[in-house]
C-alpha cells in the first residue's frame, strides 16, 4: 500500500552508538574503555523512504549499517559547507550528500510528488533519494543528509565524470571530487553521443517527464551528471586522457574498510528513542497539500510498477553509445549534419541530481545580478521554466540519433 498522507509529515528520533577504532584522535575521555560514541539521529518520513528502499531490493539493515560507519559520520562532520558528496564506499549503491536546512525542506516539499512520479515512472533518470536523515554528535551541531543512488558506481571505471548544467557562465571545473576525480563542467566538455534512434527517444522523453515535475514544483539548478567509461579498451580512447591532469588511477575497494555488522551497536536495536513525531516548524503542510491529494489517486503500489523487466528499468546504466570529441569552446554541430564521423565505443552512466533547489528570492537576486553583466538566457539562475527548456535542449544536442 502506499503510505498514508500523514507519513509524510512525520519523523523519527533515536540514539545511536558507533564503535570508534582505539586510540582515535575523536575519543572522549568517557568512551576509553569501550570506544562508543553515541549521536542524535533523525530520520524524516522513514515510512516514505522505507517504501522507496524496500521496492529497491535495499534491506533496512543493509542500508543502516552502510551509512553508520564511522567512516561516513567523521567526513559528515568534517564535510564543511553543504553540499559536499560523500561515497559510501563500503557499500558501492549510496552516495551522500550534506544539505543546507533549507535544501532538507525542500526535499520535503517535493517528496510526496516525488514519490507519485517514481510510481509512475520506473525508468526515472532522477537521482533515487533513499533516505533524508539528522545526526549530531554530543556538544556539535546538527548536520542534515541525504542518501542517493549511486548512478556511477565503482565498477564503471569511468575515466571522465561531468556535471552539467546546459549553461557555459562559471561553469569551470571546481575541487568538488567525484569518485576521486575531480567533477568536471560544462566549459570542459567537449563530446556528443550518438545513440540508437530508438533508444535515444526513450532518453529524451524521460527527461521531458522528470524536468516537467521538477518545472511544476519550481526546482532549477539541477545538473546532469555523466560518466563516460570505454566498452573496448583496446582501441586506445582513454589512454589519450591519460595523461590529463584531471584524470588520476582508479583505486581498488580496500577490503579492510568494510565494517561488519559487529563494530555497530544500536541502543534498542536502532528502534525510535520516543514515539514518531511531528515536526510542524519544519514541514509546511499548506506547500505540500497539493502533492499530497496525488497519493490519494495511486491505483498501483510500487511492487506493481517497479517491478517491470528490467529492460524497462536499466536508462542511463551501461548504456552503448559512440562518442566524438569535438573541438573546445565550439558549439555541438547542427543535427542535421550528414558528415559521418570516427568514434569510440563507450558505455555511459548518468542521471539528473541536484533536484532539490527552488527558484528562491536569494536566486532571484542573484540572477538580476548577473545579467548586468552577461546574457541572462546564459545564466544558472534563471526560471524553472526556462532553466527545464535549455536543459532539455542542450541534452537533445549531446544525444544525437546514429545514423545507419
Amino acid at each position: 500500500m502506499a503510505p498514508s498522507k500523514e507519513k509524510f509529515t512525520k519523523t523519527a528520533s533515536k540514539d545511536i552508538q558507533i564503535r570508534r577504532a582505539p586510540g582515535s584522535s575523536k575519543d572522549s575521555t568517557n568512551n576509553i574503555g569501550n570506544h562508543f560514541v553515541t549521536y542524535e539521529w533523525k530520520d524524516y518520513c522513514p515510512e516514505v523512504f522505507r517504501s522507496i528502499r524496500e521496492f529497491g531490493d535495499i534491506d533496512d539493515t543493509s542500508y543502516i549499517l552502510s551509512i553508520c560507519s564511522e567512516e561516513v559520520l567523521s567526513k559528515i562532520f568534517s564535510s564543511g559547507k553543504p553540499g559536499r558528496i560523500i561515497p559510501v564506499f563500503n557499500d558501492d549503491r549510496f552516495v551522500v550528500r550534506t544539505l543546507q536546512k533549507s535544501r532538507a525542506k525542500h526535499l520535503l516539499d517535493l517528496l510526496p510528488s516525488y514519490y507519485v512520479h517514481l510510481q509512475k515512472n520506473p525508468a526515472t533518470l532522477l537521482s533515487i533519494t533513499y533516505g533524508l536523515h539528522m545526526v549530531k554528535e554530543a556538544g556539535g551541531h546538527k548536520v542534515y543528509f541525504a542518501v542517493h543512488s549511486n548512478i556511477i558506481p565503482l565498477e564503471a571505471n569511468a575515466f571522465k565524470v561531468y556535471d552539467l548544467k546546459g549553461s557555459k557562465q562559471g561553469r569551470k571545473p571546481s575541487q568538488r571530487v567525484f569518485d576521486e576525480k575531480i567533477l568536471l563542467k560544462d566549459l570542459d566538455f567537449d563530446f556528443r553521443f550518438y545513440l540508437d534512434p530508438l533508444v535515444r527517444e526513450r532518453v529524451l522523453a524521460q527527461i521531458r517527464y522528470d524536468c516537467e515535475l521538477l518545472e511544476s514544483k519550481g526546482m532549477m539548478d539541477y545538473s546532469f551528471l555523466i560518466g563516460i567509461s570505454m566498452r573496448d579498451s583496446s582501441r586506445g580512447f582513454e589512454t589519450q586522457f591519460s595523461c590529463e591532469k584531471n584524470v588520476s588511477p582508479r583505486k581498488s575497494v580496500d577490503n579492510s574498510r568494510l565494517m561488519s555488522a559487529s563494530s555497530y551497536a544500536f541502543d534498542d536495536s536502532f528502534s525510535p528513542r520516543g514515539s514518531i513525531e511531528n515536526e510542524s516548524a519544519f514541514h509546511n503542510r499548506s506547500s505540500i497539500s497539493s502533492s499530497l491529494q496525488e497519493i490519494e489517486n495511486i491505483e498501483l503500489t510500487f511492487g506493481d510498477n517497479l517491478r517491470t523487466s528490467d529492460s524497462n528499468n536499466n536508462l542511463g546504466m551501461e548504456m552503448p553509445a559512440r562518442a566524438v570529441r569535438i573541438n573546445m569552446g565550439t558549439e555541438l554541430p547542427f543535427l542535421g549534419s550528414k558528415r559521418k564521423e570516427e568514434g569510440y565505443e563507450v558505455r555511459l552512466y548518468f542521471g539528473i541530481v541536484d533536484i532539490y533547489q527552488s527558484y528562491s528570492v536569494a536566486k532571484r537576486i542573484g540572477k538580476c545580478y548577473k545579467s548586468l553583466k552577461y546574457d541572462s538566457k546564459s545564466i544558472s539562475a534563471v526560471n524553472p521554466k526556462l532553466y527545464s527548456s535549455r536543459f532539455q535542449n542542450f541534452l537533445k544536442e549531446m544525444f544525437l540519433p546514429e545514423e545507419s
